[in-house]
């Protein structure tokens, strides 16, 4: 049972403990950081959105990291379908229909806004602590 420390359940957190980020829509659950492992590389959230209001504004301001990042999106539907998101990388805007995955190079400013649906959006960075990656 020398593995037991690698196997953890997620905890819910407000995504404003991140720079350059609000509450926004859903529950947000940290699944993998320094804080849970403290030996990880890897900072990943899952934010479950249900019936979802389109956000005028993103409630996470462009930014960018010091190491690759990716965006998942799932929807609730069949196929997973059903979550309707727009993505800017840079300062082109991208109409994302789940399933989708957005790979976000290190250094490329971006964020997302969501549309309507219900479903999962997933962050995964390639860092145990995402504040330390902001450029």
């Amino acid at each position: 049972m020398a593995y037991e420390h690698l196997i953890v359940k997620p905890f819910i957190k407000s995504a404003k403990e991140l720079v350059h980020h609000r509450e926004g829509q859903g529950i947000r659950y940290v699944f993998l950081d320094e804080r849970i492992i403290n030996e990880t590389s890897l900072y990943t959230i899952v934010r479950k959105v249900d019936n979802l209001q389109e956000d005028e504004i993103s409630h996470v301001d462009a930014h960018a990291h010091n190491c690759d990042s990716a965006f998942l999106f799932i929807g609730n539907k069949e196929n997973l379908e059903g979550l309707i998101s727009e993505v800017t990388l840079e300062d082109e805007k991208y109409l994302i229909k789940s399933p989708a995955s957005v790979f976000i190079p290190k250094g490329l400013k971006h964020s997302y806004r969501f549309i309507e649906g219900s479903g999962y959006y997933t962050n995964i960075v390639l860092s145990s602590n995402y504040n330390n990656t902001i450029i």
